[in-house]
């Protein structure tokens, strides 16, 4: 329960380093509890559900975020370059608002589905 609120929650007050922090003394907690049960397989158990969902938690922001920017068609590097450019001319993006949800699924079908080879510069 206090992962949920900590890591879900409280996202903008907890930083990376606290949440770290945090999740270290939750495996430390979680593997002296299972030891005093002195029941091999909690023992091993509980440090990884623990570790899986800390792990869960951490990375599903990050994959939203880049997934996100895989169906605009952007790197992470375009993204913030727009996004001053946008604040510094005080306009929307007109890219990012007017792509619809086909242009998205196709973009993501894109990148994940079909391998871009490049030409060879040596076989011309």
């Amino acid at each position: 329960m206090i992962k949920f609120v900590l890591l879900c929650c409280l996202r903008q007050c907890v930083t990376f380093g606290t949440a770290v922090i945090w999740i270290v003394v939750e495996v430390v907690l979680v593997l002296g509890f299972s030891i005093s049960t002195l029941n091999g397989q909690s023992m091993a158990c509980a440090p990884m559900l623990s570790l899986g969902l800390s792990f869960f938690l951490f990375v599903w922001p990050l994959l939203t975020k880049h997934m996100n920017f895989i169906a605009h068609h952007l790197t992470e590097k375009e993204f913030h370059a727009r996004y001053e450019t946008m604040n510094r001319l005080q306009v929307e993006d007109a890219l990012t608002k007017s792509m619809g949800c086909r242009q998205k699924c196709r973009n993501l079908t894109q990148f994940f589905c079909k391998r871009n080879i490049p030409k060879s510069e040596i076989l011309k």
